[in-house]
This record gives structure tokens, sequence and C-alpha cells, in this order.
């Protein structure tokens, strides 16, 4: 009976990210762990075991062929493998597979959308934006990652292109600016050019005020305080206002800053939503006059509101399980909770709508 030929001298290797070079017209190739090359061509892994799967040098990974100890002699100067794997890794070729491609762009991503909502605020209320309004920004505005662009160009850049999808602005800085006495005029001839206003105190060694900057407008400060003896200090990297936001005065600021007509934007929170209830309510009347009056209706109407689902908090009712389920996540609902919180009654998703959630729900 014949038997069953099994190779012993052929390596299969599996999971592996081939790095390849080329010398004097000979191929030479190591097998590494996928990500790991990457990582280690970056700085963040140092250690070539937890890069290299083995640490021979082959000339043919995937068939498992060794390279010749003559031929690395011949090409590198030396028969050491690991001195000629580090050659190999920071020289050599290296082809990222679309996994490791797709994982690369989806961590840079979520890197600049930190950034910007950390460092970026909107203009009216100088609030930060949550991650997940950024990352849906980001998407409206096809914003897309370079993969050799560096972050932080790439991040200045994701804030220029949300500009034309949401507003947003790079949040100020806050400095304190530092000169001599007698170097007073020329402080606020600085202050002048930069289009920065503050007030000066003087004292009798130095004069010195706080200023919330762009802060693009760092460097330009600095050069030209410099040459005179002044110093900055950086009081606050990032100014944003904190703590809960009042409702009624952020619909308030949001009407003066965005529209001329600032009558009906500076009534307060109460006022408009009794307009709106009294414009729904002439609506209901007149609608209810037209709509004939029937016990047997009212009573159908109940027995379909009892099949479908409703929301304790809001109210309402929904036909499917897949809209009960999506009310949870959607802004009305969270802004009847914050109302909940502070023992106020609901609005109804009308009144939602006419407001400006946009303010109502930034804090």
């Amino acid at each position: 009976m014949p038997k069953i030929f099994q190779p012993i001298g052929q390596v299969r290797l599996t999971n592996v990210a081939v790095v390849r070079m080329n010398v004097n017209g000979k191929r030479f190739e190591i097998a590494c762990y996928r990500n790991m090359v990457v990582n280690y061509r970056q700085g963040l892994e140092k250690d070539l075991s937890e890069v290299l799967q083995t640490d021979r040098i082959f000339t043919n990974v995937s068939k498992g062929q060794f390279a010749n100890a003559k031929d690395l002699q011949k090409c590198f100067k030396t028969r050491d493998e690991m001195e000629i794997a580090k050659t190999i890794l920071d020289q050599g070729q290296f082809q990222v597979s679309d996994l490791e491609r797709s994982q690369q762009i989806e961590k840079t991503t979520a890197q600049i959308a930190e950034w910007a909502s950390k460092n970026c605020v909107h203009p009216t209320t100088e609030r930060p934006y949550t991650l997940s309004q950024l990352r849906h920004a980001m998407q409206q505005a096809n914003f897309s990652v370079h993969p050799t662009k560096p972050l932080k160009r790439q991040c200045l850049d994701s804030v220029r292109l949300l500009q034309k999808v949401i507003p947003i602005r790079r949040a100020c800085m806050e400095l304190q600016l530092s000169m001599p006495a007698d170097m007073e005029a020329m402080l606020q001839s600085i202050l002048d050019e930069t289009d920065t206003t503050a007030t000066i105190e003087s004292s009798e060694t130095q004069s010195q005020c706080k200023v919330s900057v762009d802060p693009s407008l760092y460097r330009t400060l600095n050069e030209k305080m410099q040459p005179f003896g002044g110093k900055i200090e950086v009081l606050q990297q990032v100014v944003t206002k904190q703590g809960d936001n009042d409702l009624e005065m952020e619909l308030e600021v949001r009407g003066a800053a965005t529209t001329n007509s600032a009558d009906s934007d500076d009534k307060p929170l109460e006022t408009k939503m009794a307009g709106i209830k009294v414009s729904q309510s002439s609506s209901d009347r007149n609608n209810s006059s037209s709509k004939p009056k029937s016990g047997e209706s009212n009573k159908s109407n109940d027995k379909d509101n009892a099949n479908r689902k409703s929301c304790n908090t809001c109210g309402g009712f929904f036909d499917s399980a897949a809209a009960y389920r999506s009310h949870f996540k959607s802004d009305w609902h969270k802004f009847n909770q914050k109302l909940k919180m502070k023992n106020c009654p609901p609005v109804s998703e009308e009144e939602f709508t006419l407001c400006d959630s946009e303010a109502l729900m930034l804090g």
C-alpha cells in the first residue's frame, strides 16, 4: 500500500507581512507580523522579536526558500541575519494590505475628530462639539484621510472643510503678554496691529495684559515681542464654556448673532412655546370643526394606540419597533430628558422642530 509523502523541508507561514529588498540583482525577504512593520518604522516598536516571525532571511517567503550565506556576505558585507533584517526593515519595500490600510485610515480619522472636539468650538456658544457630531459632519463634508500627510496639517484642513457644513472655529488661547515698563506704548501698538483688544496693567517693572486670541496669532505675537524683551505665557490652551447650558440664553444669543430681526428671537422660551401652542390650538380647532365627531372613531383610535408602543417621557406612538428604538437616540428625546431632570414639562416634536434645536442640544 503506497505511503502518503509528507514534505518536512517546506516552511509554511500564515498571516505574514513580507518586506522585500533587492541588492545587486538579488532579492531578499523577511517574514514579519502584520501591523508591526508600520509601528517599527514609526518608532513605536523597537523589539525585533515582536516584529519578525523568524530571524531567517529568505529569497522567497511564500516558497520557504532561504537565502545563501555567500549571497548575504556579498550583498550586505555581513552574515549576521539580525543586522540584515534591520537593514531590510528600514530600507525594504512593504506592501500594506487592504485591512491594514482601512484600520490606519479609521485610526487617523478618529484622531482628527478627537483633536477637533478638544480644540474647536461653536463660534456663537463657544462650546465644543461631540465626537459623534464631528464624525457625522466629516462624512457630510466628504473628508478623506491622506496616508502620508502630517496629522497636524490634516487636522487644520479638516476645520476649513467642516466650516462648509457646520459653524465651527478654532478655540481661542488665553495668553499673558509681558514687556518692560518703558515699552507700554510698544505693547499697545502690537495689540493694535494684531486687532487684539486688552487692558494693559502697568507696574514699576513691567507692563502686562491678558488676551484671548486665535492660536494662529501666537507665533506672530511672539515674533513681534521678542526684539523688545517681551514674554508670552500660556494661561489656558483652549478656552471653552463649561457647565450647564441655559436654553433661554442660548436662544437669545443665537438669534441675535444670526438674524437682524431680534424681536422674535429675544422673547423668552416660555413665550415662544406659548405662541406655538396657541397657533397649534387654533389649527386644531379648525381641523376639529371639519372632522366628524363619533364615538366609534375614538374607540378605533384607542384600539390602534393600544397596539402601538409609546414613550413615557415624550408621549406619542410609534408604528414599528425600529421607529420606537430610533426615537430613544433622537435629539427630541434627549432634550425632553434634560427637561425632565429639571422638573420641566416635555415639549412635543413640533415644538422642538420649530425651536432652534441646534442651540438647544449643543450644551
